[in-house]
């Protein structure tokens, strides 16, 4: 499985200081205040996702106030599928695809959350699909708007943008709510391409399988 895209290494190299600034963001809500959203960008394949997800790991790891939800915006685009993924992380079980109306599952979202007092962070992956699809400006409000209706809940989004060329742009009541610190992913540099690719080798070959010239 160390050649599964999906594979998280266990020593993540060369993305402390992006970590730092998504765990800072986070931060506040471990002592019960509000966390931070952040706009995280980056080229493809630039440690993005598997960032993201170990802060996330840490973060649920180490304290029970805050649930982190990653959505793939790639394979979830509607505003009800979305809200599904969080309702998952929530209650355990996606809601009922029909019969049910969108606002009854957000009532119930907003109500668990406020009956805990548990913080939610949600990573919107490849943001830009939503932007596509024109739901960006209602998801993103729907979710940082619910303290007005919800007094209590606190809520932050991290927005992932692999398209930089992308100029992304929300409606006026997303912006007085949205506002993001930026966190930046450079390319790597050559040899730290190399030491990843050699960790993983370690972690996916026999010893001496793999010459170093390869």
């Amino acid at each position: 499985n160390a050649f599964d895209p999906d594979y998280v290494p266990p020593n993540y190299n060369f993305r402390d200081t992006q970590m730092e600034a998504m765990a800072m963001s986070i931060r506040p809500a471990l002592r019960g205040g509000q966390p931070s959203s952040a706009i995280v960008l980056g080229s493809p394949a630039t440690g993005k996702t598997t960032a993201i997800k170990k802060v996330f790991e840490l973060v649920e790891k180490n304290s029970e106030k805050v649930l982190c939800v990653y959505i793939n915006c790639q394979l979830h685009t509607t505003r009800f599928g979305i809200f599904s993924q969080i309702f998952k992380k929530v209650f355990g079980h996606i809601p009922p695809e029909t019969g049910v109306p969108f606002s009854r599952i957000y009532d119930q979202l907003m109500k668990e959350l406020q009956k805990t007092g548990r913080s939610i962070v949600i990573a919107l992956d490849d943001i830009n699909y939503l932007f596509q699809s024109k739901n960006a400006n209602k998801v993103v409000y729907d979710i940082l708007r619910a303290y007005e209706e919800y007094p209590g809940v606190k809520s932050s989004i991290f927005a992932i943008l692999s398209d930089l060329e992308f100029k992304y742009s929300f409606d006026k009541n997303v912006n007085t709510v949205f506002i993001p610190q930026e966190i930046t992913f450079p390319l790597y540099t050559y040899s730290e391409i190399e030491n990843i690719l050699r960790d993983r080798a370690k972690a996916g070959f026999y010893q001496n399988v793999l010459p170093d010239d390869i």
